[in-house]
């Protein structure tokens, strides 16, 4: 965006909605799910802070505005208050970020000559409201993905019975939704079951939320604030590592250091998808994991690679728990 182009609010509209357009497009072409996924979403955002763009122009800031070259502008996608943005945007060499980071992300820019501060909080909510139970013997050994769909949806219904009427989270894929929705089904038609596209995943997902249920959702692994019941149980039966279908992930792995970064990334959907139903002190929220690679995983980055995987993380995970615990834990916050 030029500078002098930046308070022009129809114009950063229509330049933001042609972005928004170009990616929606993108979408409908990829095959790869998870990249169209991914271009879905950015669309969705894009749209958004569109939205926020022609009706509160002046409460909000829609980016973060950096110079480049030439005088020019980048447009960052975020939307936050404006007051909050002058306040503490206005200097150059502050960034606020809410994010999963590793020390070793900052080192990349401690070794270009920037100065990096960084401060580190704990947590406010106990461990026992933010617990993480790994059922890693429950596919008997197998790899997730070598799971049988109708086994796989047996599994889950297995573990949802403890749940009772409280909402639930699973975390899936575009390419298994309707699979193992329809799988579900056939073992008990009476359940209420929410699906979405890349298209409808708003409003599948504000419909969940009134209706309640059980939810299977692609790419729900941040962006969602699920406080107190609208999820109370929150299922990953794979973990996402990032898909080598797509030519940057393929790059980027083939660096030095790539395979540290591959499975990081991997800890990092873990991490993110835990923190959806659990989000202030009071809140509760039961996150079972069922791959069984998840301590492979943490081991991996802490021995071979060295890398400090959080401490509040860690303390919240049961590597070795069974169903018996999910039964017990759940009727401890059912009282």
């Amino acid at each position: 965006i030029e500078e002098n182009k930046i308070n022009d609010r129809e114009y950063i509209y229509e330049y933001i909605r042609e972005v928004a357009a170009d990616y929606k497009e993108l979408a409908s072409i990829e095959e790869d799910f998870r990249i169209k996924a991914r271009h879905a979403r950015k669309a969705e955002r894009l749209f958004f802070m569109a939205s926020v763009v022609k009706k509160d122009f002046e409460q909000y800031s829609v980016g973060i505005i950096k110079k480049k070259r030439n005088k020019l502008l980048e447009l960052k996608p975020m939307v936050l208050p404006r007051t909050v943005a002058n306040k503490v945007l206005g200097k150059e060499k502050t960034v606020m970020m809410s994010a999963t980071i590793f020390k070793q992300d900052l080192e990349i820019y401690s070794k270009q000559g920037l100065e990096v501060n960084e401060l580190t909080f704990g947590t406010c909510i106990p461990k026992d409201n933010r617990m993480l139970l790994n059922l890693r013997n429950i596919y008997s050994g197998r790899k997730a993905k070598n799971v049988p769909m109708d086994e796989l949806a047996h599994i889950l219904l297995n573990i949802v019975k403890y749940a009772k009427k409280k909402n639930v989270l699973i975390h899936t894929t575009y390419s298994k939704m309707e699979r193992l929705a329809d799988e579900m089904f056939n073992i008990n038609p009476y359940l209420r079951i929410h699906t979405h596209n890349s298209e409808n995943k708003q409003k599948i997902i504000e419909q969940w939320k009134e209706e309640g249920g059980i939810l299977l959702g692609a790419g729900v692994d941040t962006g969602l604030d699920l406080k107190d019941n609208l999820c109370r149980v929150n299922i990953i039966y794979n973990i996402r590592w990032p898909s080598l279908g797509d030519h940057w992930v393929e790059k980027r792995k083939s660096w030095a250091n790539g395979q540290r970064w591959y499975t990081l990334e991997a800890l990092k959907y873990v991490i993110q998808a835990a923190g959806r139903g659990v989000r202030h002190e009071k809140d509760w929220c039961l996150t079972l994991c069922l791959d069984p690679n998840l301590k492979m995983i943490v081991q991996m980055l802490q021995n071979r690679y060295n890398i400090n995987v959080p401490k509040t993380f860690l303390d919240a995970v049961n590597f070795f728990a069974d169903r018996s615990d999910v039964d017990r834990y759940l009727k401890q916050f059912s009282r």
